[in-house]
């Protein structure tokens, strides 16, 4: 860049601006003849004693003197205030940039710690599903060992496998609480039979221990039971819709509610969440629909289920619930029972006989 494009841009105007001629230009244009007049004054002396010309007298020449001394301070004060706010920009652009680069500087340590919180999350997700996928191996194989051994005793067959639910449903609700940073409940609903008009009936069969505390006496397990399947938007969206995938989400249900697009059958169900995510319990290498056993559900007051990361999960710990269920559907129907065996019931209803379910034979 040239030296005059360079004190056009010092002007505040691009360079090849033609509209670049502004206040501060004109002023240190004016600046600028001014003490040029002045020096050109201060050299007629010497131009008229080289010259041997008189230019003026002596009387004229003192009062030319004081005139352009005069040109001279003005243009050295108009050229000090220009330069002075010249620099009182450039060091207003640079604390401007040294502003700007302490604030990238921030970001990025956020950016970081932002980075290290999520991978402590997934990293605690993915444990949690190991954790889940593992101890489904530990209760094969210590189901396997009493068969083998022709020792076994049905209701601890039985019992060891409610114990696994209900040890699944813990790690559901901390799982998703860790994601999605709010307390979450957890359960699972299974189909049970048909009513009179031909409809599916759902009931709840274990909750996780914290929300089967919180909810105990005012929730519609205990004063309903069964229920049929759309009663609950969410189930009649998985079984009826083709392009469910066996898995439904919301996270803002009060306004799904208020728009007539979300029902359910508990009238207290406001209490104690307005976000939910279900996923279909069914064979992993099925997508029939006729092959859906139940629901693994999750829901909490804040929401931020995502479906990236949520409907992968719940898929994953619903295939494992699958397996385990009908593990338990076995035993019921096809292990006799000892004598001293008592004959095992529901974890949280013992009122109720799990093995009176209509479940699909796989």
């Amino acid at each position: 860049m040239s030296l005059f494009s360079r004190i056009r841009s010092s002007f505040g105007r691009s360079a090849n601006d033609e509209n670049w001629i502004s206040p501060r230009s004109i002023g240190f244009a004016g600046g600028v003849l001014s003490i040029a007049l002045a020096i050109a004054a201060l050299l007629l002396p010497f131009i008229q004693m080289v010259s041997g010309a008189e230019i003026y007298s002596p009387d004229e020449y003192v009062w030319y003197l004081v005139v352009t001394n005069f040109f001279l301070l003005v243009g050295i004060a108009v050229i000090s205030i220009y330069y002075h706010s010249l620099d009182r920009r450039y060091r207003k652009n640079i604390n401007r940039l040294l502003e700007t680069r302490a604030e990238l500087r921030q970001e990025r340590v956020k950016s970081s710690q932002i980075e290290d919180d999520l991978m402590s999350v997934f990293g605690d997700m993915a444990q949690r599903v190991e954790d889940i996928s593992s101890h489904r191996t530990g209760v094969s194989n210590f189901i396997c060992d009493l068969l083998m051994k022709k020792e076994f005793n049905k209701t601890e067959l039985v019992n060891r496998i409610d114990q696994y639910i209900d040890f699944c449903l813990s790690q559901t609700a901390e799982l998703f609480g860790r994601f999605t940073d709010s307390k979450t409940a957890s359960c699972v609903k299974l189909i049970t039979k048909k009513n009179d008009d031909g409809d599916l009936l759902v009931e709840t069969y274990m909750r996780n221990q914290i929300s089967r505390l919180q909810r105990q006496g005012t929730d519609v397990d205990e004063f309903l039971g069964v229920f049929p399947y759309k009663k609950n938007t969410g189930f009649s969206k998985i079984i009826d819709e083709d392009n469910s995938r066996g898995f439904w989400y919301s996270n803002n249900l009060i306004e799904l509610h208020e728009e007539g697009e979300y029902d359910n059958i508990n009238p207290r169900w406001k209490e104690f969440y307005s976000a939910a995510a279900i996923s279909a319990i069914r064979n992993p290498q099925s997508s029939s629909k006729d092959d859906i056993i139940g629901f693994l559900c999750i829901d909490n007051k804040d929401g931020r289920f995502d479906d990236r990361i949520t409907r992968p999960s719940l898929a994953a710990i619903s295939n494992t619930l699958y397996y385990v269920l009908s593990m338990r559907d076995f035993i019921m129907e096809n292990l006799p029972a000892k004598p001293d065996d008592e004959e095992p019931k529901s974890a949280q209803f013992p009122y109720r006989l799990t093995h009176e379910r209509d479940l699909p034979k796989s």
